[in-house]
């Protein structure tokens, strides 16, 4: 069976209120958590989250790991949309 697509969009408020260096709390955490996901957990290249019934762990795309060493790091980023 395919996994289900998820549509990650990472929102000015994500950006603003995100924490370096926490993948608890960073812009793409708090995009999960906006979706209904719980217990989210962002590392360099993986998405680790729960809906309450079904577990995931996803690898991130480029996009969204150039993203986390970015943000991780001070640079400036931008909103953005990616799937996993």
């Amino acid at each position: 069976m395919k996994p289900t697509e998820i549509k990650v969009k990472v929102t000015t408020h994500d950006l603003k209120t995100g924490i370096v260096n926490n993948p608890f709390l960073c812009p793409i955490a708090l995009s999960l958590k906006r979706m209904g996901f719980v217990h989210v957990e962002v590392r360099s290249c993986v998405a680790i989250f729960t809906n309450g019934s079904m577990d995931y762990r996803r690898t991130l795309p480029p996009i969204a790991t150039k993203f986390v060493s970015a943000f991780d790091r001070g640079l400036k980023v931008s909103p953005m949309s990616f799937s996993v």
